[in-house]
């Protein structure tokens, strides 16, 4: 977040969606993994201790954060793609005032569809006396039966496709680009469209994205269809509870690794942090 506030990288539309991609990161670090690590190290239910508002709250993030960032980066990668297809009207179309307008939007709209879980989740005491973080009955239907279809839609449908075809139309782009200049007998005319620092970037965390985010939505889409979990084994228990400390790991490895991909793929990044360190703030712009 202090590298990306620099004036040599805040000025660029790609560095304010990498900003909210870092805050949204950091926040699902806290609020999401320390959450299970609580849990499952310790025996401490942060959504009991917390009492009703951190039930609600840290549930309803809980699926806010994800839904924005992959909306985010599917912003990110229509500015890649803009960029690629149309490098002459890209800043007017994505400047900084429109993609604040997208963030916005995004926030607004997945805020608005997030927002039932406030009313879904309660401090609930069960049958032993103890509390617990649970849902309300009258909501059970649409929490267990609608809303992990509505939730892979939001997250992982609608964002993927997005971002694969996106992708591979701006891989297409630049390799059908370098293929015809290398081909070309026209002498002097050079129509090469550049790999920029910053498509590297948006393709390796694209690329991460969708590595560590598939699993988590594949076993929950596949929870839902298959056999329900008072049907199960002892051991086909065990079997799903392990492949869940799994995927969770995986889909939180996605925040915690996006720091080192900037440092890898954005020499921009690079210089900025290490300038930062030196306690120098005035570094010499590097071209996009």
């Amino acid at each position: 977040i202090a590298v990306m506030v620099q004036k040599n990288l805040r000025k660029l539309t790609t560095s304010m969606f990498l900003l909210i991609l870092a805050c949204l990161d950091m926040s699902m670090l806290w609020f999401g993994l320390t959450r299970h690590y609580l849990k499952w190290v310790h025996a401490i239910n942060i959504r009991v201790i917390g009492g009703e508002f951190v039930c609600k709250f840290q549930s309803f993030f809980s699926f806010f954060a994800p839904h924005v960032v992959a909306w985010v980066l599917v912003c990110m990668t229509a500015e890649r793609f803009i960029s690629v297809y149309l490098p002459h009207h890209s800043k007017r179309i994505f400047s900084k005032r429109n993609a604040a307008i997208c963030i916005f939007v995004i926030t607004v709209v997945v805020f608005a569809i997030d927002t039932p879980i406030f009313h879904i989740r309660f401090i609930d005491e069960t049958t032993d006396g103890s509390e617990s973080c649970s849902d309300r009955k009258e909501f059970i239907y649409y929490w267990l039966s609608v809303w992990p279809w509505i939730d892979f839609a939001i997250f992982a449908l609608a964002p993927f496709l997005l971002i694969v075809v996106c992708n591979l139309l701006i891989i297409g782009k630049i390799a059908y680009s370098r293929y015809r200049n290398k081909h070309s007998t026209t002498q002097g005319v050079q129509n090469k469209i550049p790999m920029t620092s910053m498509t590297i970037l948006l393709l390796m965390v694209s690329a991460m994205f969708l590595i560590t985010n598939m699993p988590i939505t594949v076993y929950l889409i596949d929870g839902k269809v298959s056999t329900k979990s008072d049907q199960l084994t002892e051991l086909e228990t065990a079997n799903r509870l392990l492949l869940w400390s799994v995927v969770v790991n995986l889909f939180y490895a996605n925040n915690a690794l996006n720091f080192y991909l900037y440092v890898v793929g954005s020499p921009r990044f690079r210089k900025q942090l290490i300038a930062l360190f030196r306690c120098n703030t005035h570094v010499a712009a590097l071209p996009e």
